[in-house]
């Protein structure tokens, strides 16, 4: 693999910045250092430099995930046994666009034209996480690793898909269908753990210690993450006033990013361990940063919790990048900081 020149963002203490990205472009996934940001618009691909503003367009379909080398997972135009279709890839500069080898019993082609898709990518770049289609009514959710191939993950019999990936490659996260949606973490190798009887599994840290997303096997959606060294599932403390969220990302050092409300009303918190969970627009606020716009949908985090990137609720849709100015200062567990909530 090809890796990119990155230029290091500074981690000095700083006031934080909200900015937003071109007009037209979908923000999924940023690199483990806050480097880069990738997605999607109406043309294709893009790498979005933080450190500069600056982007480049590199074709392919869709993007999920992106690595400090600009190594991209997503969606790519390629051929199947049933012919042309959108197939699981992976972008470098190097390479471009790859196509992920024929799934394993030679997979489906829906009538959209979707045959596999990446989610997540490890920090490396060799490891990938996602589903493919077996027929028009199951999927099967799967990790693939550029040496060793594909790994299919333990489903309930009928479809599942794999939303995120840890950094290093061994720990997944997503949901497998039963009555409804069940979220899943798949660890060791391809062994599933059941978080709740519903809901739904977005981002894990480096190492998969923990998987942030929601269980809404109560009366209301409640973010959780879940505990992987302990087998279990911890709420994470909604904002004030805040009755149903999902959390989406979580850092390596605890910090949780998430929204309440549907996508065109969506409000993005933040939870940081010992401090508690706040309106995340207003937060940035309260820490002196100017111009600050609509943090609706808040994506993806950066591993030491400073940077962050989503999408905006409402129309027209708009991506946005948050430096938090410097790394949260996080302290306690998620459970002692569990009585620690509030909204500006």
């Amino acid at each position: 693999l090809i890796l990119l020149s990155v230029a290091c963002l500074s981690l000095t203490a700083q006031v934080p910045t909200y900015r937003t990205l071109p007009a037209g472009y979908n923000a999924f996934g940023m690199s483990p250092s806050g480097s880069f940001i990738t997605g999607y618009n109406s043309t294709g691909c893009f790498i979005y430099k933080t450190v500069d503003s600056t982007s480049s367009a590199i074709g392919g379909v869709e993007a999920w995930g992106v690595t400090d080398a600009g190594v991209v997972g997503g969606i790519a135009q390629g051929m199947t046994p049933s012919g042309a279709a959108d197939v699981a890839s992976i972008y470098s500069a190097g390479t471009g666009w790859l196509n992920l080898p024929t799934v394993p019993g030679g997979g489906y082609v829906t009538g959209t034209g979707s045959y596999s898709h990446i989610f997540g990518i490890a920090d490396n770049g060799e490891t990938v996480c996602g589903m493919y289609w077996v027929n028009g009514a199951k999927t099967t959710a799967f990790k693939y690793n550029i040496n060793t191939g594909y790994t299919n993950l333990q489903d309930a019999g009928s479809s599942a898909r794999a939303n995120c990936i840890s950094g290093d490659g061994l720990v997944v996260g997503g949901w497998w269908q039963a009555a409804s949606r069940v979220p899943i973490c798949w660890y060791p190798g391809q062994t599933g753990s059941m978080v709740s009887p519903y809901g739904e599994m977005y981002g894990t840290n480096s190492t998969g210690t923990y998987v942030a997303g929601y269980d809404n096997s109560g009366f209301n959606t409640i973010p959780v993450l879940w505990d992987r060294v302990n087998g279990v599932s911890v709420p994470v403390p909604l904002p004030t006033g805040v009755t149903d969220a999902q959390a989406m990302a979580v850092s390596d050092n605890m910090v949780t990013v998430g929204y309440s409300g549907g996508s065109f009303s969506a409000s993005g918190f933040i939870y940081i361990p010992g401090q508690g969970t706040f309106d995340l627009q207003a937060y940035l606020t309260s820490l002196g940063a100017t111009g600050v716009g609509n943090c609706g949908m808040p994506l993806a985090i950066s591993r030491n919790g400073r940077y962050i990137c989503g999408l905006t609720g409402g129309f027209p849709r708009m991506s946005w990048f948050v430096d938090l100015g410097s790394v949260p200062t996080a302290a306690g567990s998620l459970t002692q900081a569990s009585v620690s909530v509030s909204a500006f």
